[in-house]
């Protein structure tokens, strides 16, 4: 049986001592503890001048290590932002520092573009804006498409902005004011253009993620359907009244101004009913083609901006984002316009050999050399000439792109059985003769080759 053994006095004199640096070494590595995580924590608890003063910093800094070409030294520059703010920071801030970079749009990371295709595509149609996506990855093509068409806001915004008049008040007084009031984007209907609103709308910030905050932007904004298509569940996401409606929910979810407005008729019709079509549409037409409704001088307020075609002089559209449909001699997956075509009875094959029809920009037909097809239908005993409804002909197309203040975006992606290079080639086909349906592109890179390959 084992006796408790008894201590000496000597030894619990040792063993208190023990236990007493035990005691102080563990305090001490916990108060080390409170003060490193102190230092990973400082960013969040620092005010917002010194925050932001501090993220200038790290912003300057960074760029100079990129631009030296240099991978960034974390514990360099942290040291240097902590001098900035008079801090002790380590490199464990670094996090903390890039997220909110990225946070507030000073850092953004995009997709790649191909520079050379882009230039060469510059040169050849004469475009001002190209933007050639690598790879064929639908989600970094629509994440571009989003980013130019929210630029292109933002840059048409402050073109506008920027136009004054100068206008006789009461008494004598001068007033110098905005010439607009209002900023007015067509949506076409299509599966290219709806991918890419579905990313401009699922955006809660496009400050952060744009660089743009349409709340700060003084214009109202009317958005406008300029065609509509069926309503299937097929085709429900492309629909351009639909994505009216988003794209005005979601400026307005940002403090914006913004109102949708909807083109409920659809399909094709014979030519000659187009007037009494038109006074139905006569809300929207009086922004989109306002000659097909009323004199040009029939509309008080903003004048038209740049030089435009008498049948459509008058339009207040400013921005554009349009589709292209292929056409594919197999049918295997036709287009919107395609498929609605074959369902009244036109032979696109026959337009294709006869017409050399190549597809459809804006719903309208075009041949391989860019110009607009007349379509025909069997009406009773007589052929009689049909148009697919629009509330924008390609006339109005060619007023807006050719005025540097304002843009029409073609946004067009490869896809299996869906080829677009014929007729964006098409489309692309007047800039040689400065009649351009197109200011601003954007395609894939499979899409680009074979635009340059024409």
């Amino acid at each position: 049986m084992n006796k408790p053994r008894l201590t000496s006095a000597a030894e619990a004199s040792v063993q208190h001592s023990e236990a007493s640096g035990q005691g102080e070494a563990s305090k001490a590595s916990q108060s080390k503890g409170k003060l490193e995580q102190s230092k990973r924590q400082l960013f969040s608890r620092l005010d917002k001048a010194l925050r932001d003063k501090a993220l200038d910093c790290f912003i300057t800094k960074l760029r100079d290590s990129l631009k030296r070409g240099e991978a960034p030294n974390r514990t360099a520059i942290m040291e240097e932002v902590g001098h900035e703010i008079n801090s002790d920071l380590d490199p464990r801030q670094w996090d903390n520092f890039f997220l909110a970079a990225y946070q507030q749009s000073l850092v953004q990371i995009r997709s790649r573009t191909v520079s050379e295709h882009e230039e060469a595509i510059k040169r050849e149609f004469k475009l001002p804006a190209v933007h050639v996506v690598a790879g064929s990855s639908p989600k970094s093509f629509y994440e571009t498409a989003a980013r130019v068409f929210v630029q292109e806001i933002a840059r048409v915004s402050h073109e506008l902005k920027s136009v004054h008049e100068i206008r006789t008040v009461g008494g004598g007084a001068v007033s110098d004011q905005p010439t607009h009031d209002y900023l007015c984007i067509g949506i076409v209907s299509g599966s290219t253009t709806g991918g890419t609103l579905d990313v401009v709308c699922q955006s809660t910030d496009w400050g952060r993620d744009f660089g743009f905050d349409p709340g700060n932007c003084p214009l109202h904004f009317k958005i406008f359907a300029l065609n509509s298509c069926p309503t299937t569940p097929v085709d429900l996401d492309g629909n351009a009244t639909i994505l009216a409606w988003r794209l005005a929910h979601c400026l307005r979810s940002q403090g914006a101004q913004a109102e949708p407005h909807g083109l409920l008729i659809s399909g094709i019709f014979p030519k000659r009913e187009l007037g009494n079509i038109d006074q139905k549409m006569r809300d929207v037409l009086r922004y989109t083609e306002p000659a097909r409704v009323e004199p040009p001088s029939g509309i008080s307020g903003n004048p038209p901006l740049g030089s435009s075609p008498p049948a459509s002089q008058e339009t207040r559209l400013h921005i554009i984002l349009t589709g292209a449909g292929g056409f594919t001699p197999d049918g295997v997956r036709p287009s919107i316009f395609c498929r609605l075509a074959a369902e009244e009875g036109i032979d696109l094959k026959e337009l294709h050999e006869k017409k050399r029809f190549v597809g459809d920009l804006a719903y309208s037909p075009l041949s391989s050399t860019g110009e607009e097809i007349v379509l025909t239908k069997k009406i009773g005993q007589h052929e009689e000439e049909c148009v697919f409804y629009s509330a924008a002909s390609l006339q109005v197309f060619q007023a807006v792109a050719a005025d540097a203040r304002r843009s029409v975006i073609l946004v067009a992606r490869h896809e299996q059985g869906k080829e677009k290079a014929r007729i964006v080639h098409a489309a692309l086909w007047p800039s040689r003769a400065d009649k351009e349906f197109i200011s601003c592109l954007v395609v894939d890179e499979n899409t680009a080759k074979s635009l340059l390959w024409y």
